[in-house]
């Protein structure tokens, strides 16, 4: 599909707000940066739900929100690359708690564009085949991004655990948000799977 080559990457939130790379990472920076992650998502979640599609305006309001997410998904990546993996990371409730907290907004960003991905489905039938190839780009993109998030929030928990040196003080709270986290990514691929399956299902059935 050509009009996913021509994606622009326009980041909606500064980086500025974020902290950059550093030797080491401390724990109140980092659950700050967690928050100011969860902030973005959740006005994310909001812009995404306050969406209304319908057949003549959806290519451009799917691509608006493919900006946003690309934004979030570039901010997601940049915290995550703060983690250079040196140890004496200490823990406390409140990193784990943002933790367990961005995955579930995370899970709420997907549900919501599956909502979108079967209204899409609903004006399919009755929307241009330019307009309607374009929407199904976006949604292609939105759900690979919403995925790679996903995958890297993950990933980002993993890293922390292994940077901590008080994992055994907090045992029982890690095991929780851990348990709270492997939850809300499997609802969140499951969601994301479905929506794929919607596009690639109108995709050969209109021929695009």
């Amino acid at each position: 599909m050509k009009s996913l080559k021509r994606r622009i990457l326009i980041l909606i939130f500064p980086l500025a707000m974020l902290a950059q790379a550093h030797a080491a990472t401390d724990t109140t920076t980092l659950t700050t940066d967690v928050n100011t992650l969860i902030i973005q998502a959740n006005a994310a979640v909001v812009e995404m739900s306050s969406t209304t599609l319908n057949s003549l305006t959806m290519a451009s309001n799917l691509a608006a929100l493919d900006t946003s997410i690309t934004g979030l998904t570039t901010n997601v990546l940049t915290v995550f690359n703060t983690l250079d993996g040196s140890s004496g990371l200490v823990l406390s409730s409140d990193l784990l708690l943002s933790l367990q907290t961005l995955s579930g907004t995370l899970l709420s960003l997907s549900n919501q564009l599956l909502v979108l991905s079967n209204t899409v489905t609903t004006l399919a039938p009755v929307t241009m085949l330019s307009t309607l190839d374009s929407s199904l780009a976006a949604m292609l993109s939105l759900s690979a991004d919403i995925g790679t998030m996903a995958n890297r929030i993950g990933e980002m928990a993993d890293r922390i655990l292994l940077m901590s040196d008080d994992i055994g003080l907090m045992a029982d709270r890690i095991l929780a948000t851990q348990v709270i986290q492997g939850d809300n990514l499997a609802l969140t691929i499951d969601a994301i799977l479905q929506t794929q399956k919607n596009t690639l299902a109108l995709l050969a059935m209109f021929n695009l």
